[in-house]
């Protein structure tokens, strides 16, 4: 849109759908591991799968339920799924992927007089994301992390929530109630598994240009990643490493002021 010499605005957007499914693996297998686990004796152990029939990397875990006891107390289980009355491997599930389907861009630059206004945007709608951060701190809620002043150390405040708000700490149970002790692998369920589309604002720039005699130029500042809006409880949605979060260091923010000249 252009009115004139005085205001112009241009628009720039594209979405692309991204659907895979594997078809065939080398030799007869039908599944091979994918990305592993960073759990305290479990490294290595792999919680996404390339299996036939689904998406790279599909998460294959537990799944976790919160049941009721006569008393009216809560606990979390998980669900026996071949109903043979024991948790094994056999009884995890296929469950979404961090690839995700609908990414997004755009991006837009107002021009007002010798004003100017950019600004980029980025979406991803329908990836998920293993949180391990939580998953791997749970075992370190009530031994170890206690300070002498009554505080815990080196916790993040959502682990000591889904310890003792949500309930689900290291007392796993089946559906039957019983305490299901001494494997960490119990961590790997879909408690962990949240959806992690976000929209994140790449940069921001605003400048202003000049002439002035035989002088000409631009002074500007850009924002580089100002922000993200996303419902992922993690630090940052885009973890990579096959969509489990194993305390990534944070993007920063950062700040530039310049300025350009012609003589």
């Amino acid at each position: 849109m252009d009115y004139g010499k005085k205001f112009k605005w241009d628009l720039g957007y594209n979405v692309t759908w991204n659907e895979n499914k594997i078809t065939k693996i080398n030799g007869e297998e039908t599944m091979i591991d994918g990305w592993g686990y960073a759990g305290d004796g479990l490294s290595g152990k792999s919680i996404t799968k390339f299996a036939i029939g689904y998406a790279t990397n599909t998460f294959y875990l537990y799944e976790a339920q919160k049941g009721t006891r006569e008393d009216g107390s809560q606990y979390w289980y998980i669900i026996d799924q071949n109903k043979d009355s024991k948790i094994d491997e056999q009884d995890k599930v296929f469950k979404h992927n961090p690839i995700a389907p609908v990414t997004m861009g755009f991006q837009t630059k107002f021009q007002f007089y010798n004003f100017d206004l950019g600004m980029s945007f980025r979406a991803n709608i329908g990836n998920y994301v293993f949180n391990n951060v939580i998953a791997t701190r749970l075992q370190n809620v009530p031994v170890g992390n206690l300070a002498r002043d009554g505080y815990y150390k080196n916790l993040p405040v959502d682990v000591f929530n889904t310890y003792y708000v949500d309930g689900y700490n290291t007392t796993i149970y089946d559906a039957q109630g019983k305490y299901l002790i001494g494997n960490a692998e119990y961590s790997i369920t879909d408690r962990f598994l949240e959806n992690a589309s976000f929209l994140r604002c790449d940069n921001i720039t605003l400048g202003y240009s000049f002439s002035k005699n035989k002088i000409s130029g631009r002074a500007y500042c850009t924002v580089s990643n100002p922000f993200v809006i996303t419902g992922y409880s993690g630090l940052d949605p885009e973890v990579g490493m096959g969509g489990i979060d194993n305390s990534i260091y944070p993007r920063s923010m950062t700040t530039v002021l310049g300025i350009n000249l012609q003589f």
